[in-house]
């Protein structure tokens, strides 16, 4: 199983924080606060063996604040290659990848109130945002947006939807 957690186990919040050095020394060094990062659970692995071993870890939860799987950055840049991509996601999360909006547990209510949604690409826009005050933003986790993500959010009652995307190539 390439999962870095097992599925057929229910893995609490706590259960995964237990997992993890939490805040992650790689982002905290990219200059994320340790409250941020200890708000999203976002830690390192630092388990040999595990499929994200040596990765800053940023967990996904659904809007009930259950783990749907993890994403995970290198932290070590020397090490991306070909074979060894920047980012990786688990299994679970690659089977929920439709479904996922990251900060979608957080941002739900502040989507609600303030019927406005932030539509992001990465955790890290989302991190920065949540610090700067706009808390009604969700994560894509890449550049495409599915209907369930889509769905999810209407169900939540926005007028506006705005879309930032990075400037790369992936955001064109």
């Amino acid at each position: 199983n390439s999962s870095y957690y097992n599925r057929n186990v229910y893995l609490s919040r706590l259960d995964l924080r237990k997992r993890l050095i939490i805040p992650s020394p790689y982002f905290l060094n990219r200059g994320f606060s340790a409250e941020i990062l200890h708000k999203y659970d976002v830690g390192e692995c630092l388990t040999k063996g595990k499929f994200l071993y040596n990765r800053a870890i940023c967990p996904v939860y659904d809007i009930k604040g259950t783990y749907q799987g993890s994403t995970g950055r290198i932290i070590n840049d020397e090490l991306i290659s070909s074979t060894c991509s920047k980012w990786l996601i688990d299994s679970d999360l690659a089977r929920n990848k439709k479904n996922a909006l990251y900060n979608i547990n957080f941002a739900a209510p502040h989507i609600a109130r303030m019927k406005e949604v932030v539509i992001i690409e990465s955790a890290g826009n989302c991190w920065r945002l949540v610090e700067s005050g706009f808390e009604n933003c969700v994560a894509l986790l890449g550049s495409e947006i599915f209907d369930p993500q889509l769905e999810q959010i209407i169900r939540l009652g926005p007028n506006k939807l705005r879309l930032v995307f990075d400037k790369d190539e992936a955001g064109k």
